[in-house]
């Protein structure tokens, strides 16, 4: 009876040693990984490897270390995988959902306004940084991780907007200023916007 328990905890102990393994490669293969990050997935791929970094390393959090640690993998080798978490399929806490939400439409609006190499940098840092954003969210209890996060997040999509000359409202539209210059009494000129 004793043999059979110990042959169950070994095959189980192996078992959970290789699925591990499995997640560890993919964060070994990210790490050693030359990566371009003048291109917009290069600059995707990087962002995620220092957050992979720092969950592996800091936070010994090696279940989403070896998540995202594939998610990047895949970014780099399909240009279809760039694209954020979907926070309504992570354990959000209800306390955080409107804000979330926020941020999701406000990056969705970014993402189909820009094409992705006019703001490689910002657009990489503003995905990667609200993915960041869910995961930590989801572990709810790091305050300070949380809100950096989500302050990366925004500081991302303020570049992202600063470039186009637009401002992206929390209800997912993208606001412009427009100034019209004309000559002064020219009833002659019609302008069509």
């Amino acid at each position: 009876m004793i043999v059979q328990h110990i042959k169950i905890l070994s095959l189980g102990l192996g078992l959970m040693a290789s699925l591990s393994a499995c997640g560890a490669h993919d964060v070994a293969e990210l790490r050693g990984r030359d990566i371009d990050p003048s291109n917009f997935r290069g600059a995707v791929a990087e962002e995620y490897r220092k957050f992979v970094t720092f969950e592996a390393d800091e936070m010994m959090d090696w279940p989403d270390a070896n998540y995202f640690a594939a998610k990047a993998l895949k970014v780099l080798n399909d240009p279809a995988e760039v694209k954020p978490e979907d926070y309504s399929k992570w354990n959000v806490d209800e306390q955080f959902l409107n804000d979330l939400e926020v941020g999701d439409k406000r990056l969705r609006v970014a993402m189909r306004l820009f094409e992705p190499e006019e703001s490689a940098q910002d657009l990489a840092r503003a995905i990667t940084s609200f993915d960041c954003w869910i995961e930590q969210v989801e572990e709810g209890w790091q305050t300070n991780h949380i809100a950096a996060c989500q302050a990366a997040f925004n500081d991302a999509l303020r570049g992202v907007e600063a470039k186009k000359g637009i401002e992206i409202t929390d209800g997912g539209e993208a606001k412009v200023r427009l100034v019209v210059h004309h000559d002064l009494d020219q009833s002659n000129r019609v302008l069509m916007i």
